[in-house]
């Protein structure tokens, strides 16, 4: 490939990938659909392949497109950051965009007081949340797709990830305010005679807290398996069912919490960002508001 390539079409390329269709690219990236099939084709000329196919489902990549798409989003990435890093990053003016990836239940402890402290802040810049999984956080950090994320800690982590340690409020049990058969305090026995909720993003398996009662030699009852915590307190107040969450995600006046009966660790949990960002100051601003909200997990 000639080395005095535009680094632009680099752009048309991920563009076209992740839209698929190339008036929707256009679009993305500001221009018009004819500049984005003229620096395609130039593509096409540069690497000697079709590069994309024109199918019913839109504009399919190649093999070849596939076995670059990552690379290429990487080294966008870090050009850009390497960029970003030459500027300085005025938060009350900013218009950038950010993009986290976190649970459910951080997304409730955190993103209330994170979105207030930006309107504050920097009024001008949008905030995108949403899950990216545990196997793909250092591909999305790393092309620049996610800026941070917010995940278990995960064992043997790649050397191309920074991280802060985070670790939650105790665990309680909750139950609501005027449940018929739970005073002020709870029992071992209690605890496992009362109906539970699970919340787990796997369809199948033991909870954390399931996990260490298993060891303990015992077995509490499940009745209700679902995927988020957003929904848990509504179903919680509106019924005998019990959960067991941090402390910090419950509101004490609307709930009776109660500490648990056996010994449960605390959440430990990690704020990733990719090495390739260290040196962006606008990151480095949402990482340290994000690090200091997080302190509010733990109380």
């Amino acid at each position: 490939m000639p080395k005095n390539t535009d680094l632009n079409l680099f752009k048309v390329f991920i563009a076209i990938y992740q839209q698929r269709n190339l008036t929707r690219a256009a679009e993305a990236l500001s221009v018009t659909q004819p500049a984005v099939s003229n620096a395609l084709n130039r593509l096409r000329a540069n690497f000697n392949d079709q590069l994309f196919i024109r199918t019913h489902q839109g504009m399919t990549p190649t093999p070849f497109s596939e076995s670059i798409i990552e690379r290429v989003q990487e080294a966008i990435q870090l050009l850009n950051s390497s960029l970003s890093s030459k500027e300085i990053f005025e938060a009350s003016t900013s218009k950038r965009r950010f993009s986290i990836s976190m649970n459910d239940l951080m997304e409730g402890i955190l993103l209330p007081k994170l979105i207030e402290r930006i309107q504050k802040e920097a009024p001008n810049i949008v905030l995108e949340c949403f899950h990216v999984s545990r196997s793909n956080l250092e591909s999305e950090l790393g092309k620049g797709s996610i800026d941070l994320a917010l995940d278990a800690v995960v064992a043997n982590a790649s050397t191309q990830l920074e991280t802060h340690k985070i670790e939650s409020a105790p665990f309680v049990c909750v139950v609501r305010k005027n449940h018929p058969s739970i005073k002020d305090s709870l029992s071992l026995q209690e605890y496992l005679d009362l109906k539970h909720i699970v919340v787990s993003s796997r369809r199948k398996g033991l909870s954390f807290e399931d996990t260490v009662l298993k060891r303990l030699g015992h077995k509490r009852k499940i009745a209700l398996r679902i995927p988020y915590y957003r929904v848990a307190p509504l179903i919680v107040e509106q019924t005998n069912l019990a959960i067991t969450v941090p402390r910090s995600l419950v509101d004490e006046n609307k709930f009776k919490v109660l500490e648990l009966p056996f010994e449960l660790s605390n959440l430990k949990l990690n704020l990733y960002w990719h090495k390739n960002a260290q040196d962006d100051p606008g990151i480095n601003w949402l990482r340290d508001i994000v690090s200091e909200l997080a302190i509010n997990f733990v109380n």
